[in-house]
């Protein structure tokens, strides 16, 4: 057992009503991610190693036209290079780079648009498979090791907290 000591943020409460869970919680795959916190309300696909996989999402932060291919998006993203960014129900996009040298912003490039993204709009993880339940907290994530996090099946979440994604769990309903 190791005792860490470390100062903490009051994190924002996203969740508005929590109704079912996975009992017992669930195993998240950290391997893939960079960033130090997993949201809460991030919605969670079922891998194939029988760990859940974070679907990523990006708040876009300057409007995009119809042919581009680089998606201003605000920091605190969960997406990495070589990840698949969803364009529709069959078709996914590569990130081929991202550029995080503006404090304000990263700029995303894929190898084919995604067609034309308005501010706010969300920029969401394909190829991970169907999203099953979401977070039910923010977690640290400590490097190395995977996280155990409570994961909900039926909730209801607070959409101008959150970025919603293009898809989501079937019985989590964003207001």
């Amino acid at each position: 057992m190791n005792i860490v000591r470390s100062s903490e943020e009051t994190p924002k409460v996203v969740i508005q009503h929590e109704i079912a869970d996975i009992r017992g919680g669930v195993t998240v795959k950290t391997s893939n991610l960079t960033a130090a916190v997993l949201p809460e309300a991030t919605p969670l696909a079922l891998g194939n190693d029988g760990l859940y996989v974070p679907i990523a999402t990006a708040k876009v932060v300057e409007a995009a036209n119809s042919t581009a291919t680089t998606y201003a998006v605000a920091k605190g993203h969960l997406f990495l290079v070589g990840d698949k960014v969803w364009k529709n129900s069959s078709t996914n996009v590569n990130i081929t780079a991202i550029d995080s040298s503006d404090p304000a912003k990263d700029v995303i490039t894929v190898d084919a648009t995604l067609g034309a993204r308005a501010v706010g709009g969300v920029l969401t993880a394909g190829g991970l498979g169907e999203a099953v339940a979401i977070t039910g907290e923010t977690n640290k994530i400590r490097k190395g090791s995977n996280l155990f996090a409570s994961a909900l099946v039926i909730a209801v979440v607070g959409k101008s907290l959150v970025n919603v994604p293009d898809y989501k769990p079937a019985l989590v309903l964003y207001v």
